[in-house]
């Protein structure tokens, strides 16, 4: 998926996006933002991975987070500023799952808002086990 701003989002049918944090990564009940700049323009590619079981660390990034996060509905599809979708990065349906985020090509900024565009994103989701 391409995409030219700063972030991209996801909700789950029957769900309500959450308002803009500015932290990398925030969640709320069936909704996930991840954010990696302010205004500037990308293009930038986003590429999602889903995976059975938890997958190794990608290397080569410049930063990543990870989250926990419950899927009520099992279907996670994040979408960007120009509304294009990336599939299901749900593997196991309904439940608990990670949600790890790298980008490469933006300068580490304290202030996310002051970012430089990034070139790539990568979006990785995994079961997690139940607490």
């Amino acid at each position: 998926m391409w995409v030219r701003k700063g972030g991209i989002q996801t909700w789950e049918e029957g769900y309500n996006g959450l308002d803009y944090t500015g932290k990398f990564l925030a969640k709320g009940k069936g909704t996930v933002h991840l954010t990696w700049g302010g205004d500037e323009e990308g293009p930038v590619c986003v590429t999602g991975e889903a995976y059975g079981g938890r997958p190794p660390e990608a290397k080569g990034w410049q930063r990543s987070g990870e989250m926990r996060f419950h899927s009520p509905t099992g279907v996670l599809r994040f979408f960007g500023d120009g509304g294009d979708l990336l599939g299901d990065v749900t593997a196991a349906g309904e439940g608990s799952y990670r949600i790890r985020a790298y980008v490469r090509g933006v300068e580490r900024a304290p202030d996310l808002a002051k970012a430089e565009a990034v070139g790539e994103v990568l979006i990785v989701v995994f079961p997690a086990s139940p607490r």
